[in-house]
């Protein structure tokens, strides 16, 4: 019955620390996620800013892309 009972994998096992760790892990996963999300967003209000400057200028931005 020994190796049907699941204590001998709770010895030294500190579930408490495990959870812990992986609860920090998903916290820096998050802020990682959160801060490529604001660059990102960054990023488009910039370009957008950018459209509006040439719009107000009488500019077209493909006027200076070059194919």
């Amino acid at each position: 019955m020994n190796n049907n009972s699941f204590s001998f994998m709770k010895e030294g096992f500190d579930w408490q620390q495990a959870q812990s760790k992986d609860m920090k892990e998903i916290d820096d996963d998050r802020h990682d996620s959160d801060a490529e999300e604001f660059r990102q967003e960054s990023l488009r209000m910039q370009a957008d800013d950018l459209l509006d400057e040439y719009k107000e200028r009488g500019l077209d931005p493909s006027d200076f892309w070059s194919e």
